[in-house]
């Protein structure tokens, strides 16, 4: 009867000890122990902020580092990190090993038809809505309102590139046709209001059934100028931050 009580009491020691909340060190990095079990202790974690505007990035910056830096164990120098319009503002590695991402930027742009054809109306729609008006625009405009009254449309290859041509009875001079060239140079609305807006390349092309299309020309181009953009921007919004490198712009 003692013995089995000693037992017992022995039992209970050993549970115990097993479910004991301890913290140890393993390759340099802190665990939470219980039991049988390990938790890493990393920093609690920040919940991201999602902004919309180039300003509102910089204000957000700004913040972390004059004010919430601190309070929030924020490690400096923030890294921003920018793909095309879409733009990651991170800590540096803290000393727990972990980057949090603090802020996301991307910008609020009218969605462009591109890659689908589309009725010549709905076309046009988007070339006035979604682009800026350049003497490039307009040309295309007039170009894609003669498909309305056309008779026929078929595309030319000479070795080099595709030419559209276009007959119809509304041209100068009554029946005759038109050929548009259909390489077009136009400045979308797609990044930051704060940019300059870029200006691209793309291939216009008409099926037989009179429907047009817009295919993007210089893949990559537009990710890598707006990337220059973006850096030049926070360059000259903060440029005491920069130098001193508490903000690293990629």
């Amino acid at each position: 009867m003692i013995k089995q009580a000693i037992e017992k009491i022995e039992e209970l020691v050993n549970a115990r000890e097993e479910n004991k909340l301890e913290q140890v060190e393993i390759k340099k990095m802190n665990y939470y122990k219980f039991g049988g079990n390990l938790k890493r202790i990393v920093t609690p974690s920040i919940d991201l902020v999602r902004v919309h505007s180039l300003n509102g990035l910089v204000e957000m910056i700004e913040s972390y580092i004059s004010v919430e830096a601190d309070y929030l164990n924020v490690k400096l120098p923030l890294i921003v990190e920018a793909t095309g319009n879409e733009i990651i503002v991170r800590t540096s590695v803290d000393d727990t090993y972990v980057r949090q991402e603090l802020i996301e930027c991307t910008p609020i742009v009218p969605r462009l038809i591109l890659n689908e054809f589309v009725d010549p109306e709905r076309m046009i729609i988007n070339v006035n809505t979604c682009y800026e008006a350049t003497e490039n625009s307009n040309a295309l405009i007039n170009t894609i309102s003669n498909l309305y009254n056309s008779k026929t449309v078929h595309q030319e290859d000479n070795g080099i590139g595709k030419k559209i041509i276009v007959e119809s009875d509304v041209f100068a001079g009554g029946a005759g046709q038109v050929t548009i060239n259909p390489i077009v140079k136009l400045v979308p609305i797609s990044t930051y209001p704060e940019l300059i807006q870029v200006e691209r390349k793309f291939n216009l092309r008409v099926d037989d059934r009179g429907r047009c299309a817009l295919f993007v020309a210089d893949t990559g181009y537009f990710e890598k100028e707006v990337q220059r953009l973006i850096k030049q921007f926070l360059e000259a919004e903060l440029p005491k931050e920069i130098r001193e490198k508490v903000v690293l712009a990629l």
